[in-house]
């Protein structure tokens, strides 16, 4: 049976230096705050912004959310957008992705402060990626990822990994993160034509689509390690990851639990990143 992988753990770690962080900026009379811009009312994007607000509660960073109707116009949206990186008193901003079909992400993106980007959704932070420059606001997810890899001791280096999905938000960033730090990775898609070969063939399967029950105990290989990203809500409000949680855990050596794994780490990432951004606004 595998080691079950717990966000809780992994996220307690990453605050002990946080609150260090947290503590020098009330010394300064820095009050970090945050805006969550959130384009309509779907189940997923709810539950996010509910785990974002506790974990911003538990460190106290003020989060302000500003809730738009899902037919809002992409030039309204920039409107507003423009507004929030003006204001002095905001220090990051979060956009809940995906956006509905009539919004640019990448242009939505390009309006976006870098430096109030606490999600690494800018051209800038993005490109920094590929340039490994680690100095600004990488995106919260994949660098969630690496930061439960590096708590269990899991050496990525030359290790084969699988990364299903390929978003701006997840896959991408992510697959080029692993690269820089030696894995060998492969990234699937809709279009794949034989995902379960690839995942068998892989050490590290990282499952990021929000497909329920995508991942299932035959595409799994006796010694792998299982990082589902995948998030899902259904009509009672219910959370689910893309692996069979249940069969996968008897087979694989490690396996993150939905909820309980990614998703609280990477909350807490995204107020490490907050924190930052508050304290460069105030140098600025």
């Amino acid at each position: 049976m595998a080691t079950i992988m717990d966000g809780e753990v992994v996220s307690t770690a990453l605050m002990e230096k946080m609150l260090i962080d947290r503590e020098k900026l009330r010394i300064k009379n820095i009050m970090p705050t945050v805006e969550i811009i959130r384009v309509g009312t779907k189940r997923d994007a709810l539950a996010y912004e509910a785990a974002v607000k506790k974990m911003f509660k538990r460190i106290e960073i003020n989060c302000i959310v500003s809730a738009y109707p899902a037919e809002i116009s992409q030039e309204k949206l920039i409107i507003e957008m423009k507004k929030k990186n003006e204001d002095k008193h905001i220090h990051g901003i979060l956009v809940l992705r995906p956006l509905p079909n009539q919004l640019d992400e990448c242009i939505i993106g390009k309006c976006l402060n870098p430096i109030k980007d606490i999600d690494g959704m800018t051209p800038y932070n993005l490109g920094n990626i590929i340039l490994e420059n680690n100095s600004t606001h990488l995106p919260c997810t994949p660098i969630a990822v690496l930061e439960l890899l590096s708590y269990y001791k899991i050496d990525i280096l030359g290790r084969r990994i699988v990364v299903v999905g390929q978003s701006s938000a997840i896959g991408k960033p992510l697959t080029v993160l692993l690269l820089n730090r030696g894995a060998t990775v492969t990234t699937v898609n809709i279009h794949t034509k034989d995902l379960k070969k690839s995942c068998l063939e892989a050490d590290i399967i990282i499952s990021a689509t929000g497909k329920k029950g995508l991942i299932r105990e035959d595409f799994i290989s006796s010694k792998a390690i299982v990082i589902d990203v995948g998030i899902s809500v259904d009509e009672r409000g219910e959370i689910s990851g893309d692996v069979c949680f249940e069969e996968v855990k008897e087979k694989c050596e490690f396996i993150t639990p939905v909820p309980g794994g990614i998703g609280l780490i990477t909350t807490t990432v995204l107020a490490r990143n907050a924190l930052r951004s508050a304290d460069t606004e105030k140098k600025d």
